[in-house]
């Protein structure tokens, strides 16, 4: 009986560990409230040795906020090179008070959602 109550116990404990991600990563992503247009420095595509679906493309890439340049990086899932090739300019959301924490805007729509 003992060993059951232990299971239930490591499985709370990993179910709190993920929704603390996910409450953080929400948190995050809504505190990226200003916009700005990036140029994309450096791609480079990183592919999973053991599942494809785990392959990702690191784009790294700079802007100016609060009159400073910020140099940044974010990971996309799939082969993104050709969609992010360097020099080419994007959008990104970031934080106002803390703008190296930003991304991408891939979804084309309002930044902080």
């Amino acid at each position: 009986m003992k060993q059951y109550w232990k299971a239930i116990v490591v499985v709370l404990v990993v179910l709190a560990g993920l929704a603390w991600l996910v409450l953080d990563s929400m948190r995050e992503r809504a505190a990226m409230t200003a916009s700005a247009t990036a140029t994309v420095t450096k791609v480079e595509f990183d592919p999973d040795q053991e599942s494809s679906s785990l392959d990702e493309t690191d784009i790294d890439y700079v802007f100016v906020a609060n009159g400073r340049q910020v140099t940044a990086s974010t990971s996309l899932p799939g082969d993104r090179v050709k969609d992010y090739p360097a020099g080419r300019e994007v959008a990104v959301c970031h934080d106002p008070k803390e703008p190296a924490t930003s991304r991408i805007n891939t979804s084309g729509g309002p930044c902080g959602g």
